[in-house]
Formats: C-alpha cells, sequence, structure tokens
C-alpha cells in the first residue's frame, strides 16, 4: 500500500504538526511495511528537492513567497499533479490548516480517497492583518476540504465538538503522542525554573510569550534568583530581549535557541515547571505538554484549545486563564514552593501519558482510519517452488491459499491441480521449461532464477514464500514471511551425500550450484525475511543450525474429516513422492522379501521407472500413480496400515493421513517421523533398514492394529486444519499489528 502525506512543513523544520506528520508517517512505514511518500515545502532553499529519510521518500517543493505562515506557489498544481501520476498513492494523508498545498492537493485529487488531519482551531490571530482573509478561507474554503474528506481526523476533542459537529460521523480523535522510552525523568536534581518550549516568531505572537515574560517580572519580586529560558528561534527573539530589558529582568530570562533530540530532552529534564501561555485556540494540543509530562515535570498552561485535555487542573499541573501574567505568576510560585505537589503532578502527569498519549496508540488508530477508508482486505501473495505434484508441502500451501484468498505464484504448474485450489484464488505460472523434462534441474536451478527474475512484478502486502526456492524472490522493506519445509538440502544437510553418490558430471554441477546459490541463500534470509515459519520442530533445528535464526513451528494441516475408516485389509501402503529421500525403493525391496505380504505403492516422480523395475517381477507389489484423492482415501480406509521411510524427512503428512483413517504407521525412527507417530501406540519407529522393515511387518497383526486404532485417530486430530488456519492467521496478525 502506498499512502502520500502532504504537509506545508515537515523536519528537519520543527514544530509540534512537523513532527505529528513525521511521527505518523514513521509509525506506519515501518509497523505495516506501507510505502509511505511525503510532499512538503523547501523551507530552507527555493527549489525543489527529492530526499529518503528514514524509508519516507520525500518532494520538498519550492515556494514564491508567504502570507502569514502560509507558503505559497501556484506551480505546485503541475508539480503536485506529476507526482500523483507517477506515484499513484492509495489514499492521500493532509495536514491542516496552514492552507494552499492541501488545497491544492485536494483540488487535483480526483477519485484518490483524502484524510485529513487538522492540528489547529481557528488561525485568525488577534490584530493580524490577515485576519478577513483566513475568515473568508475559513468560512467557505475550509469546509469544503471537510466535505471532501472521507475522514477528518482532529487533534483535541474540544475544536471536534465545537468546529466539526457537522461531521461527526467522519470525524475522529487522534492526539499527539510521545515516545515514553526517549522522554523520561532523569535522577539528576533539575536546576533551572521555569521552561518555554515553541516557536518565537511574530506570526507566533498567540503564544503568548510577553505574558511570560510579565509573570516572571512578577516572580522576581518573591524570588529574585528566578530563572526563564526560552528555547526556540524567531524573527521575535530581539523583540522579547529588549522587553525582558526594559522590565529589567534580563539577568532573569535567557533566550537559548533551537534544541533536538537530546539537548531538547536535557532542558526538559533540568527544569522545574513547563510553561505554555498561549491565549488562543489555535493551540490544541501541543507536544511540549506531553513532553514535559512524560518527563514528571508539572506544568503551567492557559485555558485554551485542548489544553485541558492532557492538563487535569491541580492534579498533573495548573491552568490558568490566558492574557494573565499575575496568574501564571501565582501558578509558577505555588509549584516552585510545593516541591511534594510537584513531584506528584510529575507522577500523574507520566502516568497520563502512558495511559492515553504514546505514538503506538496514535499509529494504531491511524492505521486502523486508513484501513476503514480503503475498505481493501489485505494483499497476500503465496510464492511455492513448483505445483506439479500433490505432495504434503503443495497441500499445504494449496489449503493456505485457500483460506486467506491469497494470490498462487509458482514456477510451473500442473492444471490438474487447478480443481483443488478454491475458484478465487488467481494462480499465477510464472514458467518452468525444465521441470517437464529434467524434473531436478528445474526444480532446484530454473525455479529460483525464474523467482528472481520475477520479483519486481508483483505488489503484495504480505509475502509468502514456501520451500527454499521461492525466496529468491523476497525484497528488501517488504512483509516476507518463509515457510519453510527445509532448508534447501543440497546446499545443507544432503551436501555430502549428494557430493559422494555423484558422477563426475553431476558432482561439477552441484558445486557450481553450491557456489552460486550458497551465499545468495543465507543473504536473503539474513536481509530479507521478517518471520520464519517451519513445518516442524525437525526444520526448526535445521533452521538454527544453518541460519542461526529463529523459527516458528506450524504444523501442515490434515483434513480429518475427509478420512474415515472402513477395514483392516490385507495390504499395507506407501504412499510419497517418488525420489531418493523418501526410500521407497528400501521398502520395495524388504517385500520382494515377504512374497506373503502385499504392498501397493501410491506416487509419481523422478524415480518411477527405478521403482518399476525393482518391482516387476513381484506380483505381491504394486505402483499406482495419478490416483485421485477419492481413490487415495479409500486406499487409506482399507489399508492395514502406513510404510514411512523418508530420510530425515521435514515432516510428512502421510502417517497421519493413514492415523486419520484408524492405521498405524510403521516410520523411520528420523526427522519429522518422530513429532506424529507415538511409538507403541500409533504406530512403530523403526531405524530405515530392509531388515528392520522385514522383522516389523512379521510382527504386526490384526489385533496389534486394532487396538491402535483410537488413538491414531486422536493423534491425528491435534493436525487438523482448523489449527494450522488459526496459527497462521494468528502469525499475519501478528505481523500486519
Amino acid at each position: 500500500m502506498k499512502i502520500l502525506i502532504v504537509t506545508p512543513y515537515f523536519p528537519p523544520h520543527i514544530g509540534g504538526a512537523e513532527n505529528s506528520a513525521y511521527k505518523i508517517a514513521k509509525g506506519l512505514k515501518e509497523k505495516c511495511n506501507w510505502e509511505i511518500v511525503v510532499i512538503t515545502t523547501n523551507y530552507e532553499k527555493r527549489e525543489r528537492k527529492e530526499e529518503i529519510i528514514d524509508g519516507l521518500k520525500i518532494y520538498r517543493l519550492p515556494f514564491w513567497f508567504k502570507i502569514s505562515n502560509t507558503p505559497i506557489n501556484p506551480m505546485w498544481l503541475f508539480s503536485i499533479h506529476k507526482i500523483l501520476k507517477e506515484e499513484r498513492p492509495d489514499i492521500i494523508k493532509t495536514h491542516s490548516p496552514v492552507p494552499f498545498i492541501s488545497d491544492i492537493t485536494f483540488l487535483i485529487a480526483g477519485k484518490i480517497p483524502l484524510l485529513m488531519t487538522y492540528h489547529s482551531g481557528s488561525m485568525m490571530k488577534p490584530l493580524s492583518i490577515w485576519n478577513p482573509l483566513i475568515f473568508i478561507y475559513e468560512l467557505i474554503f475550509l469546509p469544503m476540504l471537510f466535505r471532501k474528506s472521507k475522514k477528518i481526523i482532529c487533534t483535541s476533542p474540544k475544536f471536534m465538538r465545537q468546529n466539526l459537529n457537522k461531521y461527526k460521523d467522519k470525524t475522529n480523535l487522534v492526539t499527539p503522542g510521545v515516545d515514553t522510552k526517549v522522554f523520561k525523568p532523569s535522577r539528576e536534581k533539575s536546576t533551572n525554573d521555569v521552561l518555554y518550549i515553541g516557536r518565537i516568531e511574530k506570526n507566533s505572537d498567540w503564544k503568548g510569550i510577553r505574558f511570560l515574560i510579565e509573570a516572571i517580572s512578577i516572580v522576581k519580586q518573591i524570588r529574585p534568583d528566578i530563572n526563564l529560558r526560552l528555547v526556540g528561534a524567531g524573527d521575535r527573539v530581539d523583540h522579547f530581549k529588549m522587553y525582558a530589558q526594559k522590565l529589567g529582568i534580563s539577568k532573569n530570562v535567557k533566550f537559548v535557541g533551537s534544541k533536538i533530540k537530546n539537548e531538547l530532552l536535557a532542558e526538559y529534564q533540568n527544569s522545574k515547571i513547563i510553561v505554555l501561555p498561549s491565549i488562543t485556540d489555535s493551540e490544541q494540543l501541543p507536544n511540549v505538554l506531553l513532553e514535559a509530562m512524560a518527563c514528571k515535570k508539572p506544568v503551567i498552561a492557559s485555558n485554551v484549545g485542548g489544553v485541558p485535555y492532557a492538563v487535569d487542573n491541580g492534579k498533573n499541573g495548573l491552568i490558568v486563564p490566558p492574557k494573565d501574567p499575575q496568574a501564571i505568576a501565582d501558578a509558577i510560585i505555588k509549584i516552585l514552593t510545593n516541591p511534594q505537589l510537584a513531584k506528584k503532578m510529575g507522577e500523574e502527569g507520566r502516568e497520563k501519558v502512558i495511559k492515553y498519549f504514546t505514538w503506538e496508540k496514535q499509529i494504531n488508530t491511524t492505521k486502523e482510519l486508513i484501513e476503514q477508508i480503503l475498505k481493501r482486505k489485505t494483499k497476500i501473495g503465496i510464492f511455492h517452488d513448483t505445483l506439479t505434484l500433490k505432495g504434503g508441502a503443495d497441500r499445504a500451501i494449496i489449503e493456505l491459499a485457500n483460506h486467506l484468498d491469497a494470490d498462487l505464484i509458482t514456477s510451473g504448474f500442473n492444471p490438474e491441480l487447478r480443481k483443488w485450489v478454491d475458484i478465487k484464488i488467481k494462480v499465477i505460472d510464472i514458467g518452468n521449461i525444465l521441470i517437464k523434462y529434467i524434473y531436478p534441474i528445474g526444480f532446484n536451478l530454473e525455479a529460483p532464477l525464474r523467482f528472481f527474475l520475477n520479483r519486481k512484478k508483483f505488489d503484495y502486502d504480505i509475502y509468502i514464500f514456501s520451500l527454499f526456492s521461492s525466496i529468491f524472490a523476497a525484497r528488501p522493506n517488504k512483509l516476507n514471511i518463509w515457510f519453510c519445509h527445509t532448508p534447501n538440502r543440497i546446499l545443507y544437510d544432503l551436501r555430502e551425500i549428494r557430493l559422494k553418490r555423484a558422477n563426475i558430471i553431476k558432482k561439477l554441477f552441484y558445486k557450481i550450484y553450491i557456489k552460486i546459490l550458497y551465499s545468495r541463500d543465507q543473504n536473503i534470509i539474513k536481509n530479507n525475511i521478517q518471520k520464519i515459519i517451519t513445518n516442524s520442530k525437525n526444520v526448526q533445528t535445521r533452521v538454527r543450525k544453518y541460519y542461526k535464526q529463529k523459527a516458528e513451528v506450524i504444523y501442515p494441516p490434515i483434513n480429518t474429516k475427509k478420512f474415515k475408516f472402513k477395514k483392516f485389509g490385507d495390504f499395507y501402503l506407501a504412499v510419497s513422492r517418488l525420489i531418493p529421500e523418501k526410500r521407497i525403493d528400501l521398502i520395495a525391496k524388504a517385500f520382494i522379501k515377504l512374497p506373503n505380504d502385499r504392498l501397493i505403492i501410491v506416487g509419481d516422480g523422478p524415480e518411477k521407472k527405478k521403482i518399476s523395475k525393482i518391482i516387476k517381477n513381484y506380483k505381491n507389489i504394486e505402483l499406482l500413480s495419478n490416483v485421485d484423492d477419492r481413490k487415495l482415501i479409500e486406499l487409506y480406509s482399507t489399508c492395514l496400515a502406513t510404510i514411512y521411510m523418508p530420510f530425515n524427512e521435514d515432516f510428512g503428512l502421510v502417517p497421519l493421513e493413514g492415523m486419520a483413517s484408524g492405521k498405524a504407521c510403521i516410520a523411520a525412527n528420523e526427522g519429522g517421523c518422530k513429532e506424529t507417530v507415538i511409538n507403541g501406540k500409533t504406530g512403530f519407529l523403526i531405524e530405515a533398514t530392509e531388515k528392520n522393515i522385514i522383522n516389523a511387518i512379521k510382527k504386526y497383526n490384526l489385533k496389534k492394529a486394532e487396538r491402535m486404532k483410537e488413538d491414531c485417530i486422536k493423534q491425528s486430530k491435534k493436525f487438523d486444519t482448523k489449527n494450522y488456519i488459526k496459527n497462521w492467521k494468528r502469525v499475519i496478525q501478528n505481523a500486519t499489528t
């Protein structure tokens, strides 16, 4: 999702609205992984500038002139139109009330939905020559913006109640916030008395600095050593210096300039009281008060705008009438002469900030409003190496796509599998020529190449990568989740075995393959994957061993309602993809020596010819390929037991499908089998040798099968589809919030 934020000023320009715009933008980027673009003015130079700060793409546009505090450039009409065309945002979030740049954006936004944040009350200021223009703007043009906005964010309840009541159905309160990990109390004793933080400009005379300076002159009569520090800059600094000198308090009043970050924090921590003497409702809910409260400082503020929403008079600070130096002086003296009261107010203030005014709360509310406006579900793309067979991993991923309404992207797709994929699910095949002719090369080499080359063609909110080739489509700055059925076994646990068994040509291929893919595989997992899910504790251990990463286990699903028990038949069932690691040849060779016991093998794959050749002359062994679900369920329901002997299997659904049908499993005592088969209760775990398979078959009988039936069914229900989907939805919910 792409959010376009339009604001007249943006950091490093200092101000509460600027800070709020930045914090919300950065928070949405980090929390939701949304793409954030900012349009603002270049207040330093009258030239266009593009830059990236903290992952936010920022367009700083030049202005021609200012009216009061409003930068103006009629050419923005064309500049912003061009940006909208290039960026194509899903939604536009504007910050007002400083007019013009937001108004221009509203004018040309077209059908792009608009979310408006209004930070102030009326912009009219006492005795300002611009008041007639402001009156006309607020009477005619501002209501037009309110009407066009899908939703309105207001920063204080007073303005929302008094001025936006007719839009109450779409107006929401999102106050400024505070990072309480940054703004926190110091253990050091405060050395300064009174602190003011804010602009010191002619356009900001409504901040009431004159009345604060007059209050200090009153306090000086009782406390000659009283000191006031004013943090901020602007064109009125010299004016107020002269005013302090005129009142005979120039030594008590110090102008220290603008402060940011640690220097600003130090000013809060080293002061005993923070005063905000604003005189108009333009002061909605200032960050200064919240930051001071977070530092456990008592505050004094005028009874204007949104101040009473933050300051509980007598509890976490004192509220005074506007334009009343005597009231400000009395409040200062009251707090300075009562340390216990000051301490209690500080504690109450921080408690209130933590409860109501953290940035996390404001970011979450903004996120919810944006999602409500767009009324769109989270777009999920599931990237799976290849869907040509219906193995356990393939079934798990199809089930996941069906329940999450996710697109399925794969390198090679068998159209016969389309019937298992919900009709509403979009399947995107990025192609794989070799998969049809040389399966191992298509699966291990062409698939990762295809995913890498096509990685920029997709745009999802959440990317889920399944198996190991698909991760090559993972890009930085996206929400990437890897469903790891196993790390690439050629690169890791089977590397030496494959090299040892290979002829000279294959060995050369493996070495080149490992050299090319190993480092890339490591880098992708380290830099691009935010969350790893494994299909078993066995694979979880591999991830920890080979990637040094943590992973959460979600077992693949089995739809227990599909399977049923019919009878204990006269045959054993081996269901598997026909590849070397599944060791179907080992099972077949064991049954060759058991002519009185019948084996049915169900599967397809590269080793089909080899298996067919092994069992060719033995009537007690049968190989079935292209078996549909109905036939497979019938085989499970009527077999005597299942046999499963893979090498260090990642997980394996076959034992569970047999158990759901009331049938025990004779399984290899290694890998994922140890997580599903309970030895002696739902089957038998043995070392994978011909001799052990033969002995297990000879010892197994109908009596044992009947004894294990109920335990098998009970065990299978632990892995039911509903648990699988529930766990995945929890992971996605946590990842997006």
